[in-house]
């Protein structure tokens, strides 16, 4: 089920916030924005800086939300 909503959301992201997004699904803990900036340069040979990485989410975070980078992956499944 979870694969199926991941394609549906896929199809509404650009290609680099779809990066971002799948260093979150695939992972089995909470991340930080570190981890997923990390995920993302050495997984899909990127070379995002932090702030790059956090514009994404931004788009889909609530906005009461952005500020804290601590824990995105709850936010998305």
């Amino acid at each position: 089920m979870i694969q199926e909503e991941e394609k549906m959301n896929a199809k509404q992201l650009t290609a680099a916030e779809t990066i971002v997004m799948k260093c979150i699904w695939d992972a089995d803990h909470e991340m930080s924005l570190a981890e997923i900036v990390k995920n993302a340069n050495e997984g899909y040979g990127k070379e995002w800086k932090p702030q790059t990485v956090s514009t994404y989410l931004a788009k889909h975070l609530p906005e009461k939300l952005y500020p804290d980078e601590t824990c995105w992956k709850n936010h998305y499944l």
